[in-house]
C-alpha cells in the first residue's frame, strides 16, 4: 500500500502491506490553510473524507491527494457613482486583501460594509486574517461643495463672518466694526474693491472668499476762518473770508441782507461777502462756517448811512 500527495498535508497509512483480503485505513490531515481538494485510489476518484478503508484487497493499491491552499473570494457591490478596487479577487486562508474606493467627481462616500458590517469612512483599508468569503458593499451620493470664507484686515476693528464654511449656492454675512477712533477705508471681497458698508452679504458662492478690510484712523477735525468779524459801510461792498478746514466746509447765513460768493468748499479756500446798502439803522448779522464736526462763526456788522464802519 503506498501514498503519494501534492501539496501540504500529510496522507498516514495504518499498513504498508497486506494480506489478501485484508484493509488498510487510510488517515489524511490537510496542513493548517490547506484542504484536500481531490483523493484517488488506483486512479479511481474518492470522496473527500479524513479518514477511509479500503477492504478485500487483491491487489497493490496506490493512494494519490492532493492538498489545495484554502482560498476566499473577495467581491464588491457599488450603489451610486463609484469604483471598489481589490488587490486581489482571491485570498488565501488567513491571508489579507487591500481595498480601494474612488467616488466619481462629484460624489462622495456615504458608506461601507464588510459582510454586513459597517465600517468607518476612508478611501482605503486592509481586511485581514481572512477566514471567510468576504462581500464588501460600498454606497456614493452626490456631494455639495463646500467653501472656506476668511478674513483679513488691517488696523483697528472686527470682521464678523456668520460662518466660516458654506455649501455651493449658500450665502455669508460679513459684519464690519471699525474701533472708536477708526474708520473702515476698503472693504475688497476676493481682490474685488466693494462699498464702504458696516454689514453686507455675499450670495450664491461658488468658491472661497477672502474678505480684506481696511480700518484707518479718523483723522483730528480743523477748522478756523479769518477773519471773524466783518464791519461794512453803508454803501455795499465786498470782503474776502479765508478758510482753512481739514474736511469740506459749508456756509450759511440767516441774514437775507448778506450774499456770499459760495455756499461750500473743499479744504481750504475762500469766499466773499457782500451786503445791500444800509438806508435804515445800524444792523448786525451772523455767517456760520461748518466741516460735519466743527463750526465757526463770523459775526457781520453794518451802519447805517449816517455812520462809517471802523477800518
Amino acid at each position: 500500500i503506498t501514498e503519494t500527495h501534492t501539496g501540504l498535508g500529510t496522507v498516514s497509512l495504518s499498513t504498508s502491506t497486506v494480506n489478501e483480503g485484508g484493509s488498510v485505513t487510510v488517515t489524511i490531515t490537510p496542513n493548517t490553510g490547506y484542504e484536500t481538494t481531490s483523493i484517488r485510489v488506483n486512479g479511481v476518484l474518492q470522496a473527500i473524507s479524513n479518514s477511509f478503508t479500503i477492504s478485500n484487497i487483491t491487489s497493490n493499491q496506490f493512494v494519490d491527494v492532493t492538498f489545495s491552499p484554502i482560498t476566499y473570494s473577495i467581491t464588491g457591490i457599488t450603489t451610486g457613482q463609484g469604483i471598489v478596487y481589490f488587490s486581489s479577487n482571491i485570498v488565501n486562508e488567513k491571508g489579507s486583501v487591500d481595498v480601494t474606493i474612488t467616488a466619481n467627481k462629484g460624489h462622495g462616500i456615504t458608506s461601507i460594509r464588510v459582510n454586513g458590517v459597517s465600517q468607518t469612512i476612508s478611501n482605503s483599508f486592509t481586511i485581514s486574517n481572512i477566514t471567510s468569503n468576504q462581500v464588501v458593499d460600498v454606497v456614493f451620493s452626490p456631494v455639495i461643495p463646500t467653501y472656506s470664507i476668511t478674513e483679513t484686515h488691517t488696523g483697528l476693528g472686527t470682521v464678523s463672518l456668520s460662518t466660516s464654511t458654506v455649501n455651493e449656492g449658500g450665502s455669508v454675512t460679513v459684519t464690519i466694526t471699525p474701533n472708536i477712533g477708526y474708520e473702515t477705508t476698503s472693504i475688497r471681497v476676493n481682490g474685488v474693491l466693494q462699498a464702504i458698508s458696516n454689514s453686507f452679504t455675499i450670495s450664491n458662492i461658488t468658491s472661497s472668499q477672502v474678505v480684506d478690510v481696511n480700518f484707518t484712523i479718523i483723522p483730528t477735525a480743523t477748522l478756523t476762518v479769518t477773519p471773524t468779524s466783518l464791519f461794512f459801510n453803508w454803501i455795499d461792498g465786498t470782503k474776502t473770508v479765508t478758510v482753512n478746514s481739514s474736511a469740506p466746509w459749508t456756509v450759511t447765513t440767516s441774514s437775507s441782507w448778506l450774499t456770499l460768493s459760495t455756499t461750500n468748499g473743499t479744504a481750504n479756500g475762500s469766499f466773499t461777502v457782500r451786503p445791500l446798502k444800509n438806508l435804515g439803522r445800524i444792523r448786525y448779522g451772523t455767517i456760520i462756517v461748518s466741516n460735519g464736526s466743527l463750526s465757526k462763526t463770523i459775526s457781520i456788522t453794518q451802519v447805517s448811512d449816517s455812520l462809517i464802519a471802523p477800518q
